[in-house]
Protein backbone atom coordinates (compact mmCIF):
# COMPACT_ATOMS: atom_id res chain seq x y z
CA UNK A 1 0.00 0.00 0.00
CA UNK A 2 3.04 2.45 0.91
CA UNK A 3 4.35 1.40 -2.19
CA UNK A 4 1.40 2.05 -4.70
CA UNK A 5 0.97 5.71 -2.71
CA UNK A 6 4.47 6.50 -2.99
CA UNK A 7 4.44 5.46 -6.96
CA UNK A 8 1.28 7.55 -7.64
CA UNK A 9 2.77 10.93 -6.02
CA UNK A 10 5.74 10.30 -8.02
CA UNK A 11 4.26 9.67 -11.04
CA UNK A 12 0.65 12.03 -10.56
CA UNK A 13 0.69 12.89 -14.56
CA UNK A 14 0.30 9.83 -15.71
CA UNK A 15 -3.21 9.18 -13.94
CA UNK A 16 -4.67 12.62 -15.26
CA UNK A 17 -7.48 12.44 -17.59
CA UNK A 18 -6.47 13.93 -21.28
CA UNK A 19 -9.48 16.47 -20.31
CA UNK A 20 -7.59 17.64 -16.94
CA UNK A 21 -4.02 17.84 -18.99
CA UNK A 22 -5.68 20.06 -21.71
CA UNK A 23 -7.59 21.96 -18.62
CA UNK A 24 -4.00 22.35 -16.81
CA UNK A 25 -2.59 23.32 -20.44
CA UNK A 26 -4.74 25.99 -20.22
CA UNK A 27 -4.37 26.97 -16.79
CA UNK A 28 -0.56 27.12 -17.64
CA UNK A 29 -1.79 29.56 -20.46
CA UNK A 30 -3.70 31.71 -18.49
CA UNK A 31 -0.78 32.35 -15.88
CA UNK A 32 1.84 33.10 -18.42
CA UNK A 33 -0.87 35.42 -20.27
CA UNK A 34 -1.73 37.09 -17.37
CA UNK A 35 2.58 37.37 -16.51
CA UNK A 36 2.95 39.19 -19.87
CA UNK A 37 0.42 41.47 -19.33
CA UNK A 38 1.38 42.59 -15.77
CA UNK A 39 5.08 43.45 -17.92
CA UNK A 40 3.54 45.14 -20.18
CA UNK A 41 1.72 47.03 -17.71
CA UNK A 42 4.81 47.77 -16.03
CA UNK A 43 7.23 48.27 -18.75
CA UNK A 44 4.60 50.50 -21.23
CA UNK A 45 4.40 53.77 -20.45
CA UNK A 46 4.74 55.63 -23.61
CA UNK A 47 2.60 53.74 -26.12
CA UNK A 48 1.78 56.60 -28.75
CA UNK A 49 4.26 56.09 -32.33
CA UNK A 50 6.71 53.72 -29.61
CA UNK A 51 5.14 50.28 -30.81
CA UNK A 52 7.97 48.93 -32.19
CA UNK A 53 10.01 49.81 -29.11
CA UNK A 54 7.88 47.55 -26.51
CA UNK A 55 6.95 44.96 -28.85
CA UNK A 56 10.48 44.55 -30.12
CA UNK A 57 11.51 45.01 -26.21
CA UNK A 58 9.20 41.99 -25.29
CA UNK A 59 10.23 39.77 -28.02
CA UNK A 60 13.75 39.88 -27.17
CA UNK A 61 12.91 38.55 -23.93
CA UNK A 62 10.34 36.07 -24.79
CA UNK A 63 11.59 34.30 -27.91
CA UNK A 64 8.43 32.50 -27.81
CA UNK A 65 6.99 35.24 -28.83
CA UNK A 66 7.41 36.84 -32.48
CA UNK A 67 7.75 40.14 -33.60
CA UNK A 68 5.00 40.98 -36.30
CA UNK A 69 4.70 44.38 -38.80
CA UNK A 70 1.23 44.98 -40.05
CA UNK A 71 -1.85 47.40 -40.13
CA UNK A 72 -4.14 48.61 -37.44
CA UNK A 73 -7.18 49.61 -39.01
CA UNK A 74 -9.75 51.19 -37.37
CA UNK A 75 -13.53 52.57 -38.22
CA UNK A 76 -13.53 55.84 -39.78
CA UNK A 77 -9.57 56.27 -39.14
CA UNK A 78 -8.13 53.90 -41.94
CA UNK A 79 -4.96 52.15 -41.56
CA UNK A 80 -1.90 52.75 -39.55
CA UNK A 81 1.65 50.59 -40.06
CA UNK A 82 1.94 49.06 -36.20
CA UNK A 83 4.10 46.25 -34.19
CA UNK A 84 2.94 43.98 -32.37
CA UNK A 85 3.61 40.15 -30.80
CA UNK A 86 2.13 36.71 -32.10
CA UNK A 87 2.40 33.62 -29.50
CA UNK A 88 2.53 29.73 -31.38
CA UNK A 89 -1.03 29.75 -31.34
CA UNK A 90 -1.39 33.31 -33.32
CA UNK A 91 -3.03 35.19 -30.26
CA UNK A 92 -1.88 38.51 -31.10
CA UNK A 93 -0.38 40.40 -27.57
CA UNK A 94 -0.33 44.33 -28.24
CA UNK A 95 1.84 46.11 -26.02
CA UNK A 96 0.88 49.31 -26.87
CA UNK A 97 -3.34 48.82 -27.83
CA UNK A 98 -3.97 51.21 -25.61
CA UNK A 99 -3.24 54.43 -28.41
CA UNK A 100 -6.45 52.69 -30.49
CA UNK A 101 -9.70 52.34 -30.52
CA UNK A 102 -10.75 48.57 -31.33
CA UNK A 103 -10.06 47.77 -34.69
CA UNK A 104 -8.67 44.94 -36.97
CA UNK A 105 -5.03 43.79 -37.10
CA UNK A 106 -3.68 42.77 -40.69
CA UNK A 107 -0.06 40.82 -39.92
CA UNK A 108 2.53 41.90 -43.12
CA UNK A 109 5.42 39.90 -42.01
CA UNK A 110 7.57 38.71 -38.75
CA UNK A 111 10.31 40.90 -37.77
CA UNK A 112 13.87 39.66 -36.39
CA UNK A 113 14.39 41.95 -33.11
CA UNK A 114 18.02 41.15 -32.95
CA UNK A 115 18.34 42.40 -35.71
CA UNK A 116 17.12 45.83 -34.98
CA UNK A 117 19.30 45.65 -31.49
CA UNK A 118 20.79 49.15 -32.41
CA UNK A 119 17.78 50.57 -33.56
CA UNK A 120 16.07 49.58 -29.90
CA UNK A 121 19.47 50.61 -27.53
CA UNK A 122 19.23 53.73 -29.33
CA UNK A 123 16.13 54.60 -28.66
CA UNK A 124 15.41 57.72 -26.41
CA UNK A 125 12.45 55.47 -23.91
CA UNK A 126 15.92 52.86 -23.60
CA UNK A 127 17.24 55.32 -21.25
CA UNK A 128 13.68 55.18 -19.21
CA UNK A 129 14.01 51.64 -18.50
CA UNK A 130 14.66 50.16 -15.59
CA UNK A 131 18.52 49.31 -14.65
CA UNK A 132 17.81 45.37 -15.01
CA UNK A 133 15.88 45.59 -17.99
CA UNK A 134 18.38 47.32 -19.95
CA UNK A 135 21.02 44.79 -18.51
CA UNK A 136 18.79 42.33 -20.07
CA UNK A 137 18.46 44.02 -23.38
CA UNK A 138 22.75 44.69 -23.22
CA UNK A 139 22.98 41.11 -22.14
CA UNK A 140 20.72 39.66 -25.14
CA UNK A 141 23.25 41.93 -27.90
CA UNK A 142 26.49 40.52 -26.63
CA UNK A 143 25.05 37.07 -27.02
CA UNK A 144 23.98 37.86 -30.62
CA UNK A 145 27.13 40.03 -31.82
CA UNK A 146 29.16 36.70 -30.18
CA UNK A 147 26.48 34.55 -32.05
CA UNK A 148 26.39 36.18 -35.27
CA UNK A 149 29.90 38.21 -35.54
CA UNK A 150 29.99 37.91 -38.98
CA UNK A 151 27.71 40.53 -39.87
CA UNK A 152 28.86 43.24 -37.71
CA UNK A 153 32.34 43.46 -39.84
CA UNK A 154 32.63 45.31 -42.64
CA UNK A 155 35.93 46.24 -44.70
CA UNK A 156 35.02 49.94 -45.25
CA UNK A 157 34.32 52.53 -42.24
CA UNK A 158 31.47 53.96 -44.91
CA UNK A 159 29.87 50.62 -44.84
CA UNK A 160 28.78 50.87 -40.66
CA UNK A 161 25.05 50.58 -40.82
CA UNK A 162 22.11 50.26 -39.08
CA UNK A 163 19.11 48.88 -40.40
CA UNK A 164 15.32 47.38 -39.74
CA UNK A 165 13.73 45.20 -42.38
CA UNK A 166 12.69 48.02 -44.17
CA UNK A 167 15.31 50.41 -44.45
CA UNK A 168 19.63 50.89 -44.01
CA UNK A 169 21.50 53.77 -43.02
CA UNK A 170 25.27 53.68 -43.23
CA UNK A 171 27.55 55.93 -41.61
CA UNK A 172 28.67 56.96 -45.07
CA UNK A 173 25.08 58.62 -45.51
CA UNK A 174 25.27 60.08 -42.58
CA UNK A 175 28.64 62.28 -43.29
CA UNK A 176 27.36 62.86 -46.85
CA UNK A 177 24.36 64.34 -45.24
CA UNK A 178 26.30 66.37 -42.87
CA UNK A 179 29.40 67.46 -45.02
CA UNK A 180 32.43 69.32 -43.32
CA UNK A 181 30.55 71.45 -41.11
CA UNK A 182 31.54 71.41 -37.38
CA UNK A 183 30.84 72.21 -33.82
CA UNK A 184 32.74 72.35 -30.83
CA UNK A 185 30.63 71.26 -28.25
CA UNK A 186 31.98 70.78 -24.22
CA UNK A 187 33.27 68.07 -23.24
CA UNK A 188 31.69 67.76 -19.40
CA UNK A 189 28.35 68.97 -20.88
CA UNK A 190 27.43 66.03 -23.58
CA UNK A 191 29.12 63.56 -21.27
CA UNK A 192 26.56 64.75 -18.99
CA UNK A 193 23.38 64.12 -21.53
CA UNK A 194 24.99 60.73 -22.25
CA UNK A 195 24.75 57.12 -21.51
CA UNK A 196 28.24 55.61 -20.60
CA UNK A 197 29.98 54.50 -24.04
CA UNK A 198 30.42 51.43 -25.56
CA UNK A 199 34.08 51.06 -25.55
CA UNK A 200 36.54 48.59 -26.55
CA UNK A 201 39.21 48.91 -24.30
CA UNK A 202 41.84 51.40 -23.04
CA UNK A 203 44.44 50.88 -26.08
CA UNK A 204 41.58 52.32 -28.40
CA UNK A 205 40.51 55.04 -25.76
CA UNK A 206 44.39 55.89 -25.92
CA UNK A 207 45.23 55.67 -29.43
CA UNK A 208 42.08 57.56 -30.47
CA UNK A 209 42.58 60.94 -32.72
CA UNK A 210 40.66 64.10 -31.35
CA UNK A 211 41.19 65.99 -35.19
CA UNK A 212 38.61 63.63 -36.21
CA UNK A 213 34.93 64.82 -35.61
CA UNK A 214 32.75 63.01 -33.42
CA UNK A 215 29.38 62.22 -34.86
CA UNK A 216 26.79 62.49 -32.16
CA UNK A 217 22.33 62.73 -32.24
CA UNK A 218 20.08 65.76 -30.84
CA UNK A 219 16.53 65.02 -30.22
CA UNK A 220 14.53 66.91 -28.19
CA UNK A 221 16.85 69.44 -27.90
CA UNK A 222 19.31 66.82 -25.90
CA UNK A 223 22.14 65.15 -27.00
CA UNK A 224 21.01 61.04 -27.28
CA UNK A 225 24.06 59.06 -28.16
CA UNK A 226 27.20 58.81 -30.75
CA UNK A 227 27.33 57.38 -33.61
CA UNK A 228 31.04 57.49 -34.40
CA UNK A 229 33.51 58.47 -32.24
CA UNK A 230 33.13 56.69 -28.65
CA UNK A 231 36.47 56.43 -28.01
CA UNK A 232 37.14 59.82 -29.03
CA UNK A 233 34.84 61.25 -26.61
CA UNK A 234 35.78 58.68 -24.18
CA UNK A 235 39.62 60.06 -24.40
CA UNK A 236 37.99 63.58 -24.53
CA UNK A 237 35.78 63.21 -21.33
CA UNK A 238 39.08 61.29 -19.18
CA UNK A 239 41.24 64.14 -20.67
CA UNK A 240 38.73 66.71 -18.92
CA UNK A 241 39.43 64.89 -15.89
CA UNK A 242 43.17 65.44 -15.55
CA UNK A 243 44.41 67.71 -13.34
CA UNK A 244 46.83 68.67 -15.75
CA UNK A 245 46.10 71.72 -17.65
CA UNK A 246 48.12 70.69 -20.21
CA UNK A 247 46.38 67.35 -21.01
CA UNK A 248 42.95 68.60 -20.10
CA UNK A 249 40.41 68.70 -22.87
CA UNK A 250 37.14 71.60 -22.39
CA UNK A 251 35.65 71.04 -26.01
CA UNK A 252 35.44 68.37 -28.64
CA UNK A 253 34.58 68.48 -32.42
CA UNK A 254 31.53 67.64 -33.50
CA UNK A 255 29.03 67.00 -36.64
CA UNK A 256 25.16 67.38 -35.12
CA UNK A 257 22.95 64.91 -36.70
CA UNK A 258 19.93 66.96 -35.30
CA UNK A 259 16.30 65.18 -35.65
CA UNK A 260 14.77 67.80 -34.49
CA UNK A 261 15.48 69.66 -37.64
CA UNK A 262 12.60 69.94 -40.46
CA UNK A 263 14.82 69.34 -43.34
CA UNK A 264 16.62 66.23 -41.82
CA UNK A 265 15.84 63.47 -43.69
CA UNK A 266 12.58 61.43 -42.66
CA UNK A 267 14.67 57.79 -42.99
CA UNK A 268 17.65 59.18 -40.17
CA UNK A 269 14.35 60.45 -38.05
CA UNK A 270 12.80 56.66 -38.01
CA UNK A 271 15.98 55.03 -37.89
CA UNK A 272 17.71 57.37 -34.83
CA UNK A 273 14.41 58.71 -33.38
CA UNK A 274 12.41 56.09 -32.71
CA UNK A 275 9.48 56.98 -34.79
CA UNK A 276 6.67 54.73 -36.09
Amino acid sequence: MVLKMKLLLENWRKYLTEEELLAEGRLQQAQNDCSIEKEIGELVQRPEGNCFFYAALLALIHPELKLIKGQHSQQYKGDSAHFWLEDAAGKIIDPTASQYKPGTYTKDREVSPERNLGHIMGHPLFGTLSKDFQKKIKAHKREYMFENWREFITEDWRDTSWETDDEKVTIGDVVDYLGGETTDINVLELSQQLPPLPTRGEKRVRDANLEFPIIVVKNKGQYQFVLDGNHRLQKAIDSHKSTSSIEKVESIKAKILDLDKEETPEVFKKMFGGAG
